[in-house]
């Protein structure tokens, strides 16, 4: 027995066509899906009544160098507020020098 074959052979532009409308509603798709896609979360954290939580930023500089040309400077803080607080501060080092056309900072 002869095995039938089938007369229709697509050509190769009409699988070319089929494919780009295939990838192009592929991206309009995942496109639309990006868009309206979203994330909403409760925030289920609560934090103190405004007026509880008060934090006093202390900065204390001394204009005059001592003998070895350094200035002091401290800076801190304090809790003034009835709840506890965690702050964190960080020290940010910059090198300046006075010239005669004014002051250039060299590094920071």
């Amino acid at each position: 027995m002869r095995k039938m074959r089938s007369r229709y052979k697509p050509s190769k532009p009409m699988v070319m066509i089929a494919v780009c409308i295939f990838a192009v509603l592929a991206l309009a798709g995942s496109t639309f899906a990006w868009f309206v896609a979203t994330d909403a979360r409760t925030n289920k954290l609560k934090g103190p009544p405004p007026g509880e939580f008060s934090v006093l930023l202390v900065d204390e500089f001394e204009n005059t160098p001592d003998e070895n040309g350094v200035y002091s400077k401290t800076v801190g803080a304090d809790n003034t507020g009835s709840v506890d607080a965690f702050v964190r501060l960080m020290v940010v080092p910059t090198l300046v020098i006075e010239n005669s056309e004014g002051p250039d900072t060299l590094w920071q």
